[in-house]
């Protein structure tokens, strides 16, 4: 069901920023890569507080590359300019860590793209 697929998806997004994972680097980048298939974008999208929650508090426990590679794989595009003004807003910060800021910069200008394409569309 769908409620068992969200909880299945909050354990693993809590599994992706705890300090305490067992799981190796190569193990986490496969299940994030894999955890929200096309077909799940609006499951994804319910789940965006969950998802910002370690971009927006930036645990420095957290290994950069881990959350770069978070960013880059879990993030939803949203097609809105809220989004890619929040993804802006999360690189610009101080403590965001070096390797999430490139990730965080392409998916706004995913964003952009995007909402560019939805306007061409609707004037045709």
């Amino acid at each position: 069901s769908q409620a068992e697929d969200k909880q299945q998806k909050l354990q693993w997004l809590q599994e992706a920023h705890s300090e305490t994972s067992e799981k190796s680097y190569t193990q986490m980048r496969a299940l994030l890569g894999y955890l929200f298939p096309i077909e799940q974008h609006d499951l994804q999208i319910a789940l965006k507080p969950e998802i910002y929650a370690p971009l927006e508090t930036v645990n420095q426990d957290l290994s950069p590359v881990l959350l770069a590679t978070y960013a880059q794989t879990v993030v939803p595009v949203e097609c809105t300019d809220q989004a890619e003004q929040r993804k802006l807003a999360l690189a610009a910060k101080a403590e965001m860590p070096g390797p999430v800021v490139k990730p965080l910069k392409k998916s706004s200008q995913f964003e952009d793209i995007c909402m560019k394409v939805a306007t061409k569309l609707q004037q045709q």
